[in-house]
């Protein structure tokens, strides 16, 4: 019950859906502290005071935009006033619209790979100046079905930037082995969240979605966050470089 005392663990994206979750289920299992990241302040105060409420782990909010690099270093300049270290960061911000592929110009793509790839390797870099000099951490991507199979509903620029944190995971996993850091993905399916709310599937009927879903539902964020649990654990230790499909068979690998 107490895997994570101890424990810090920086998320972004954080304040809503997988990263969420992912948070409050380490926080009962003992985190002894996490930072959320997001722009949207109302909504992550209100889930850091919830994570804190639940489970009584020190959670704090520290508004980010991940697009700014600005704002990267800000958080984690944040978290070395807040904690003793930082042991966990889940990579789960991003944007997923939904457009055809002669509409998105080099604004829209670079504003998707900013916010979803980009921050994900400037968010790794202030990671490694905790998890190298303590040889020890773990680290998750939250990437997408996507970005293995390419999207219909999502937007191209959403898969090129999951199909990248794919392969960057097993570019940070080979460089930083050594120092007993584990980087690892997880790739969602069609999960319930605000994301994919406007998305044609998302309101499906049950008898489509057991055509296209061989376990016949969407998946929900609880699907998501044990996985993620599990590779911030120390049950994992022997697992990195790898992408975890939780897709309920759409994809299987």
């Amino acid at each position: 019950m107490h895997k994570f005392e101890g424990k810090y663990a920086i998320a972004t994206g954080g304040t809503d859906g997988i990263t969420k979750e992912s948070i409050i289920c380490m926080a009962r299992d003992g985190l002894s502290g996490a930072i959320i990241a997001g722009r949207n302040e109302e909504r992550g105060i209100k889930a850091a005071e919830e994570i804190k409420n639940l489970t009584g782990c020190e959670c704090y909010y520290v508004q980010t935009d991940v697009s700014k690099p600005e704002d990267i270093v800000n958080l984690f300049k944040a978290a070395k006033l807040k904690f003793p270290t930082i042991q966990i960061l889940v990579n789960g911000a991003g944007v997923c619209p939904s457009m055809p592929i002669e509409t998105i110009d080099a604004k829209e793509w670079d504003r998707v790979m900013n916010i979803n790839l980009r921050s994900m390797h400037l968010c790794i870099l202030e990671a490694l100046k905790f998890m190298k000099p303590q040889k020890y951490g773990k680290i998750i991507n939250v990437s997408s079905v996507a970005g293995r199979i390419g999207g219909t509903e999502s937007s191209i620029a959403y898969s090129a930037s999951k199909g990248g944190m794919i392969t960057a995971t097993k570019c940070y996993a080979k460089a930083y082995g050594d120092y007993n850091i584990n980087v690892n993905s997880i790739c969602p399916g069609a999960i319930k969240t605000n994301m994919i709310a406007d998305f044609t599937y998302a309101s499906a009927p049950e008898s489509l979605i057991k055509k296209i879903i061989p376990l016949g539902r969407l998946g929900k964020v609880e699907d998501c966050s044990g996985v993620i649990e599990f590779l911030a654990s120390s049950d994992s230790d022997y697992i990195t470089g790898c992408s975890i499909d939780v897709n309920g068979g759409v994809f299987m690998n």
